[in-house]
């Protein structure tokens, strides 16, 4: 929270896309990332707060105070539906965590967040192994690949009636339905059109 406090208009680089931290954690400066999506805002609010800052400085006021961010932080989270309990520390978190999910060194996430022991970062790898999706049984992936269903037609000698259906038949010589009938063909008939126009319709 004091780290978002005490930043300054100096240490936002647009061209780079970093934020430096002055005496953050372990009294020690570091560099963090600035996303693209929050450049062209971040950029309207400083042409738009110089005269905000100008009058606080006539009233003798020092700058931001904690209580107004987590006041602004809590009613985005409301105004977002956001049901969970939302903090200032919540977006540091989540900016851990999403790191970790896009694949970042942990390292590299540990010199953007400024600890000072690896093993403190690491402990959002396990966050990280609760939100990763869960592994697919072999079963599920081997009922999703099914034969596409045979298009069956109806071949009796009546072109005028008979329409083409769409049909799997579940085992081999069982009756079939015809498209302009709705029935099924079964008996001494069927195995006639079987023998002179083949298939086991």
């Amino acid at each position: 929270m004091s780290e978002c406090c005490e930043l300054r208009v100096k240490d936002v680089d647009f061209d780079q896309g970093l934020l430096f931290v002055r005496q953050g954690k372990g009294d020690k400066d570091r560099a963090t990332l600035l996303g693209d999506a929050a450049r062209d805002p971040l950029r309207a609010h400083l042409r738009t707060s110089e005269e905000c800052f100008a009058t606080d400085r006539k009233a003798g006021v020092a700058g931001i105070s904690d209580s107004v961010i987590q006041k602004a932080v809590k009613l985005a989270a409301a105004k977002a539906g956001i049901l969970k309990p939302v903090s200032v520390h919540t977006l540091r978190h989540s900016f851990a965590t999403h790191l970790l999910l896009n694949g970042v060194d942990i390292r590299q996430i540990q010199d953007y967040l400024g600890h000072a022991q690896v093993e403190t970062t690491m402990v959002y790898t396990h966050v990280v192994k609760e939100l990763r999706t869960p592994a697919r049984s072999p079963l599920d992936v081997l009922s999703a690949v099914r034969p596409p269903a045979r298009a069956w037609r109806c071949r009796w000698p009546d072109p005028p009636r008979c329409q083409p259906a769409a049909r799997t038949s579940a085992r081999p010589g069982s009756p079939s339905p015809c498209a302009h009938t709705g029935t099924a063909r079964s008996g001494r008939r069927a195995r006639a059109w079987r023998r002179a126009y083949g298939g086991s319709g």
